[in-house]
């Protein structure tokens, strides 16, 4: 499918800078995911939500946290121990073609 690029570019910029830092570095694309690919969770993920709404007039009728976990002091330990031993928490996969679809709609496709 074929974006608008100035939409594409806006959303790539703003994803960058909120990657977490030793993901930076990776080439985003449609198909990157937010939380696995680049550490995107917590107050940014709040944040990229409030940022849609605000730029591009998308409905933030939606939680953020099925795609992310919450924010919380000492997470990498804690998903590195749930990994380990087989019980990390899954999370609804959120995509850059999702948040290109959700401006296109001015809404997201799962929200009630």
């Amino acid at each position: 499918m074929a974006y608008d690029a100035e939409v594409f570019e806006k959303v790539i910029e703003r994803l960058s800078r909120m990657a977490a830092p030793q993901y930076r570095a990776r080439p985003i694309a449609e198909d990157t995911e937010l939380y696995r690919d680049l550490g995107i969770y917590g107050d940014e993920i709040v944040d990229l939500i409030w940022w849609l709404n605000k730029e591009f007039g998308v409905q933030t009728n939606v939680d953020p946290f099925i795609y992310a976990p919450r924010e919380f002091p000492f997470f990498g330990v804690l998903r590195t121990i749930r990994r380990a031993l087989g019980r990390e928490t899954r999370y609804k996969s959120l995509k850059v073609r999702d948040i290109l679809l959700a401006i296109e709609a001015k809404r997201w496709p799962d929200a009630t």
